[in-house]
């Protein structure tokens, strides 16, 4: 009997730079799939190689998630269950993905399937804001390009982009130093006002990357939340 695998659709972070790859995840996602999941661990280009940037890193991410459709006639996959989730800058591209269409005109999954919803694990979900508190030197000028940095921003800053008509959940940790906690909240709250059905977790005594560390204490409410977000 064919038993279809639920799927978890891995976004690396690293401020979108080509110094960071898709093995900045690879632990979290050995994890995952130790959990019975199918784990779809994507790889983009970046900010320092050939074409990164805008707008190929994003069309990159949307073509990734929508490729799923293709793989699932050739493994078992349960396209009716399937969670975004992204760390840092891939929790942007996360949030994002859900306006994918609108904005590049790449289109992350097709009206034969959609998402449960998506995780942002200390996302940068706010362009704007992590452009003025200039996070990491300089990305988002970095991944967009100054020049035409205000009209971009509307196109793939999450918080601007919202409602983005699927459930969303941010955890951050109250110690991060790279992306402030702050930042979720605001975007939380934001969601909730426009009839997003969004939460925060904020979890104690926990920075920036035990949240995709397996061996952390963080480590298991990342897994509840997929767990719950997969049982929607």
């Amino acid at each position: 009997m064919r038993s279809d695998c639920p799927v978890v659709v891995m976004l690396h972070g690293g401020f979108w730079r080509a110094r960071y790859s898709a093995a900045h995840l690879g632990h979290a996602a050995a994890a995952l799939t130790q959990r019975g999941l199918a784990t779809w661990n994507v790889e983009y280009r970046r900010v320092g190689e050939a074409s990164g940037g805008w707008p190929t890193t994003f069309t990159d991410v949307a073509c990734a998630i929508a490729f799923l459709e293709q793989l699932a006639q050739e493994v078992t996959l349960d396209l009716s269950k399937v969670v975004i989730l992204g760390h840092s800058a891939g929790g942007h591209l996360a949030l994002w993905s859900a306006a994918a269409q609108a904005t590049t005109g790449v289109a992350a999954w097709s009206p034969r399937w959609r998402p449960r919803g998506l995780i942002g694990l200390a996302a940068v979900s706010d362009l704007r804001l992590a452009d003025a508190l200039n996070l990491s030197d300089g990305a988002v000028s970095g991944l967009l390009g100054r020049d035409s940095l205000a009209a971009r921003l509307a196109q793939t800053s999450p918080l601007e982009l919202l409602p983005l008509g699927l459930p969303q959940v941010l955890v951050h940790g109250d110690l991060d130093g790279v992306v402030p906690p702050a930042m979720s909240s605001a975007y939380v709250a934001r969601a909730l006002a426009v009839g997003d059905p969004a939460r925060e977790l904020r979890i104690a005594d926990c920075g920036h990357f035990e949240l995709i560390d397996p061996t952390s204490t963080a480590w298991p409410s990342v897994c509840e939340v997929v767990s719950q977000m997969l049982r929607r």
